[in-house]
């Protein structure tokens, strides 16, 4: 793959991501980001675990790493920001903003560890659902590989089988969706979709490969092909890739939508890869887990001081203000929690 090494290359992609999460988060391009940019991370997971080859794992030992790197994060942030929520909901009494923080300790804890929204606990935030729903999906995602290997013993990775299990569970998805539409505890149910993306993840990386060393005029191509899909998607679907509440609008339109936008940021990166930002880039992917909690808590402290101020600004120019000053604020916090 030229001169770039496998660890910046996957770095440029997860740092462009988390990016794509700011600018959404700050209003910028909504319903187009939000048609592929959660897909994308559960993509890019399958993909480096393809990378990092087929050793196999006893499962508790599967099961140990992952806790450790997704669920001990996901519950001391989660009460860093019930912590916040308490600070901020008696803080904006006294400055006389609006309430929209409606807090019960009891509630509030039940909801966190069971990840589900309740009106019982509206915090400063939404859930961290992203943290639990990798760490359920790759659960799933590991006896899926394990049976798959299991078949195909030989040789090396098999990307037919995945391609039929990121549809068979996408279908799966649709199918508990329509007929069950309930929300169910611990992501269990968006969990689904995650690991269908995975497996699409998995089963890509020849196709991603092939397409990194391709000329700069078919990246291109690529680029303007997925971007197309994404707005003609987005123009057709009924409703939003809402994954955090695991609402899609039209199965189809959102699949393709979010098919269409990994292909178009995949081949973005790897046209624009001589001019990219790159320390910055690999700056958000290494701190990827930090940034995710903290920007959103940034936003909202924000948002009510613009409010509080009456701060007029243009309305054009506010999501960029957004973006700019989330980031000045996050690097801070970066080094601290460091």
């Amino acid at each position: 793959m030229g001169n770039l090494g496998r660890i910046d290359y996957l770095d440029y992609v997860r740092g462009g991501a988390i990016f794509l999460v700011l600018a959404h988060h700050s209003g910028i391009l909504g319903p187009y980001i939000l048609a592929f940019h959660m897909p994308l991370f559960f993509v890019l997971s399958g993909y480096i675990l393809n990378v990092k080859g087929r050793k196999d794992e006893r499962f508790v030992i599967h099961f140990k790493k992952r806790f450790n790197r997704l669920i001990i994060p996901y519950l001391l942030f989660e009460a860093l920001i019930l912590l916040s929520s308490i600070i901020l909901h008696y803080g904006f009494k006294a400055l006389q903003l609006e309430d929209v923080y409606h807090i019960e300790i009891g509630y509030a804890v039940r909801d966190i560890l069971l990840c589900l929204e309740s009106p019982r606990y509206i915090g400063a935030i939404n859930l961290l659902w992203f943290f639990p729903c990798l760490f359920v999906a790759d659960l799933l995602f590991f006896f899926v590989k394990r049976l798959i290997n299991r078949l195909f013993k030989e040789g090396e990775v098999h990307a037919f089988p995945y391609f039929i299990i990121f549809v068979a569970l996408a279908l799966l998805s649709y199918l508990e969706n329509k007929f069950v539409h309930i929300r169910l505890p611990f992501t269990l149910d968006t969990s689904l979709m995650a690991t269908s993306f995975i497996a699409l993840g998995y089963a890509s990386r020849k196709l991603v490969d092939k397409i990194y060393n391709q000329t700069k005029s078919f990246q291109l191509g690529y680029v303007i092909f997925g971007l197309v899909g994404v707005i003609f998607s987005v123009k057709m679907n009924t409703g939003l890739f809402l994954m955090f509440v695991n609402d899609y609008g039209n199965y189809f339109y959102a699949m393709l939508g979010a098919v269409s936008g990994v292909l178009f940021f995949f081949s973005l990166i790897f046209l624009l890869e001589k001019i990219l930002p790159k320390s910055g880039l690999v700056y958000l992917s290494i701190n990827s887990l930090i940034f995710f909690p903290i920007h959103l808590l940034i936003l909202t402290f924000m948002n009510k001081i613009f409010t509080y101020l009456n701060i007029s600004v243009n309305e054009w120019s506010l999501p960029y203000i957004r973006v700019i000053l989330t980031v000045l604020f996050m690097i801070p916090c970066i080094y601290i929690i460091n």
